[in-house]
């Protein structure tokens, strides 16, 4: 009898950097693709973050950054034999968010050096503007300008977006962790 006619499931070769490489890329993928459709559609538009369309695309990337999270606890659950402890399940999804973290703050980076390169100063303009309108003094506007202008940059997104990864990735690998464990019965 073959091995294909009877798998052997060696829990023990499972390895949850495997499947987090391979969830987490096409994961980071597909937010990529995303986040070139609404750039280049504008309806990702700096200056109106708060219309329908940009946190309809909020949304959906939220759906997608928890869904790929999810699909790969489940794969690695699968090659767990179907159970998965606490701990193996968070180290899955937080692995997994690292990697779609850190592909995403690469790409982050690409994309504001060389492709958007004018979209902080968009932003940075549209921010000037709503305080001006809000009746702010100028020594308040550009103390505010100050710290925008350092954490508006390719460099400075990059850094926050690993940060919030790694932020988010904590929060989010405890809460599927404790709703996809599995527990192998004792026997």
């Amino acid at each position: 009898m073959s091995t294909l006619d009877n798998p052997i499931n060696d829990s023990t070769a499972a390895s949850p950097w495997t499947t987090a490489t391979r969830f987490g890329g096409l994961t980071a993928l597909v937010l990529i693709v995303l986040g070139l459709i609404g750039y280049l559609t504008g309806m990702t538009d700096p200056s109106n973050g708060t219309s329908s369309t940009s946190i309809l695309f909020s949304v959906l990337s939220f759906v997608v950054w928890i869904g790929g999270v999810v699909m790969a606890v489940r794969a690695f659950k699968t090659e767990l034999g179907g159970f998965i402890s606490f701990g193996e399940a968070f180290k899955s999804a937080f692995f997994t968010i690292l990697v779609v973290s850190a592909i995403s703050a690469v790409w982050t980076f690409v994309f504001y050096s060389f492709i958007a390169t004018d979209f902080f100063e968009n932003i940075l303009e549209f921010m000037r503007t709503t305080m001006e309108g809000q009746g702010l003094d100028d020594d308040a506007i550009d103390m505010a300008m100050g710290m925008y202008e350092k954490m508006y940059t390719p460099v400075g997104m990059l850094i926050l977006q690993l940060v919030m990864g790694l932020i988010g990735g904590g929060i989010v690998g405890l809460i599927i962790g404790a709703i996809m464990k599995k527990e192998r019965p004792v026997t």
